[in-house]
């Protein structure tokens, strides 16, 4: 990973591991605009030099938990792909492996906690401000897309 990309993981972690495919209800608009808000804050996080050192490290620390996530998350989608295939969409083989995904989803969001506790010391509170603002804009703006479509 990119220094400058790292502060962002514990944001753009869940998006990083989602499914290849959105959901019928989701566009591709709601991607580009949620990846556009992570590079903007990013880049107005004006890490120091030190900041991306110390942060590097910390995201470091959890490579083996990330990469853990990557392959649990992948494992989760080809199994319900699996299932799907030759058991049907709503065979108790795809309801399961759906399970799979939740439980992996579910683990993702601690992990991207822990590292975002691990990650919040090193900050400052200009920082922290304007990781809240961008979370609370992308939230946001996708509770938007979901209501104008009625969801």
């Amino acid at each position: 990973m990119q220094p400058t990309v790292l502060p962002m993981v514990p944001l753009a972690f869940g998006a990083i591991t989602a499914p290849r495919h959105a959901p019928p209800f989701v566009d591709g608009e709601v991607f580009k605009r949620v990846a556009a808000t992570l590079m903007n804050l990013r880049e107005n996080l004006n890490l120091s030099e030190d900041q991306k050192k110390r942060v590097r490290d910390v995201i470091q620390s959890f490579e083996p938990e990330i990469s853990d996530q990557f392959a649990a998350a992948r494992a989760a989608r080809e199994a319900l792909r699996l299932a799907t295939e030759k058991h049907g969409p709503k065979s108790a083989q795809a309801r399961a492996a759906a399970e799979q995904i939740r439980d992996v989803a579910s683990s993702r969001a601690v992990l991207a906690g822990q590292i975002m506790v691990a990650v919040r010391p090193l900050l400052t509170d200009k920082q922290l401000r304007r990781i809240e603002s961008g979370r609370s804009e992308i939230s946001s703006w996708i509770e938007s897309q979901l209501s104008a479509k009625g969801l």
